[in-house]
């Protein structure tokens, strides 16, 4: 009577299990994160120690002036390896002395004295290359075990001259003067004839340069 009329009532012990029970269930649950996608999304328990962040540095990105200094630097290099107009015509009469197959007598006289004189087809090598340090566009034309190279600088020569003359002997000379923007010589090729047979050959071929280039010309 007395209990009863206070109002306790004792609880069984399943009663005290489950009142035990349903906060850790509660909060156990307000620990998962909800997904809206309807799939669920492990995440880290609430009891693991969190871990440290790790800072990550990101490079800055170039600047519209340096992009531009690069692509100026790489279209300055493309430039240069480009012939001008001048220098691939002296490219083009160069190449087709090359093509002739025929022999040069080649005569360079330097400007302290020395005088080299050479006789060897121009060729089979025929290449131009810019020198990286120097900026010239050489041509070599050299033979196959480089015993013989010759290099002309494509920017130097300015223009050529064709003469005709003939020899005491009744022989006829023939000279291609490759000469700079000072009339000065750079160089000279005397067209040679190995034989009568091909004497013939090569006047035909010395008359077509003239027919084309005159006997001046100017690149």
């Amino acid at each position: 009577y007395l209990l009863e009329s206070l109002k306790v009532k004792i609880m069984s012990p399943t009663s005290v299990l489950s009142s035990l029970l349903l906060p850790c269930i509660l909060l156990i649950a307000l620990s998962l994160p909800t997904s809206t996608s309807g799939f669920s999304t492990v995440s880290t328990p609430f009891w693991t120690v969190a871990r440290a962040s790790k800072t990550v540095t990101l490079s800055p990105l170039p600047t519209p002036t340096a992009l531009q200094s690069t692509a100026s630097s790489s279209s300055s290099a493309a430039d240069q390896n480009v012939l001008t107009t001048s220098e691939q015509a002296v490219h083009d009469f160069f190449q087709q002395l090359h093509d002739s197959e025929f022999t040069f007598r080649i005569i360079v006289v330097g400007s302290t004295g020395g005088i080299l004189e050479t006789t060897s087809v121009l060729g089979p090598t025929f290449q131009y290359k810019v020198m990286p340090q120097s900026g010239k566009k050489l041509l070599t034309m050299a033979s196959t075990d480089q015993t013989f190279e010759f290099h002309v600088n494509l920017s130097q020569v300015a223009q050529v001259a064709l003469v005709e003359r003939r020899k005491p002997d009744d022989s006829v000379m023939r000279v291609l003067r490759v000469l700079n923007d000072k009339d000065e010589s750079i160089c000279s090729l005397i067209l040679l004839s190995q034989n009568e047979e091909q004497e013939t050959s090569t006047a035909t071929f010395f008359q077509s340069l003239l027919d084309q280039y005159g006997n001046n010309h100017k690149f």
